[in-house]
């Protein structure tokens, strides 16, 4: 009976390990039937209807298409293998988020090496208020794609945070008497970025972006910057503990990142 009940959870395990990937073969399928779909209505809409009435609605529906084929992928797909590439997990990290040491190379501005708390390995605290917001998740993202990928991240209350950081030797940002705050009207990401020498110019884009979003009196610094505040605050919405919304969010700054780049490149 103990074989029989061996060989049956071994067999689930199994089953359990093929299933992730089929899910996302099928996601795939089904997106991009969707997406080929959005592709030629598209086309239709632009290239034959030259009386300018029905090509609108087309576009329209195309644009519907393709959201919905993102929205599948997203659905169908484990989230382990949407992100975990992009955030580096591994085994046994828990609540904490790195990248993993091959990106943890690349993504390590050479500009802020030397700056770098934890040569000898062990894994430093930064820690900030709880229920993050823009702030509070942008600048966990620039610490660790930037300053040090090995970070943990830690979320407390808002009046814990600096005996926090003193018992457990952490690094405060974005509360009041954080080593990291704001300062001269400037958000807490662009404190960091000008603490740590980040010298490109993607980076500083994304910062205008950042601060309008978290600024008050500048949401309008840049045009992305509402939509950022909208977002964060939609996150916020979530019925998510914080460390699974800043798991979450990572990506989303990987995306915006690489649109400040290509923003870059395009002059």
């Amino acid at each position: 009976m103990s074989g029989e009940l061996a060989a049956s959870k071994s067999a689930t395990r199994r089953a359990a390990a093929a299933s992730g990937p089929g899910r996302a073969a099928t996601a795939g399928v089904v997106a991009a039937g969707v997406l080929v779909g959005a592709i030629c209505l598209a086309l239709v809409a632009t290239s034959t209807n030259s009386d300018n009435t029905a090509g609108p609605w087309l576009v329209q529906l195309a644009a519907n298409l393709f959201t919905i084929g993102v929205g599948l992928v997203m659905y169908l797909t484990p989230f382990d293998e949407i992100t975990g590439s992009q955030l580096g997990q591994r085994p046994g990290l828990g609540h904490r988020h790195r990248y993993s040491s091959d990106v943890a190379e690349r993504c390590r501005h050479p500009a802020v090496r030397t700056f770098l708390p934890n040569s000898g390995g062990t894994i430093m605290k930064w820690v900030t208020r709880e229920h993050p917001k823009t702030d509070r998740i942008a600048c966990p993202w620039l610490i660790l794609k930037f300053i040090d990928p090995d970070a943990e991240i830690v979320y407390v209350a808002r009046d814990q945070v600096l005996e926090y950081a003193e018992r457990e030797g952490a690094t405060s940002f974005d509360a009041t008497g954080a080593k990291y705050t704001h300062q001269d009207g400037k958000c807490t990401f662009e404190t960091l970025v000008e603490t740590y020498k980040i010298d490109d110019p993607a980076v500083a884009l994304l910062a205008k972006v950042v601060h309008g979003a978290d600024v008050s009196e500048d949401r309008d610094a840049t045009p992305q910057s509402r939509g950022l505040e909208a977002i964060a605050d939609g996150f916020a919405l979530l019925d998510v503990d914080d460390q699974r919304q800043l798991e979450l969010e990572l990506p989303v700054y990987d995306a915006l990142y690489a649109w400040a780049q290509e923003q870059v490149a395009r002059g």
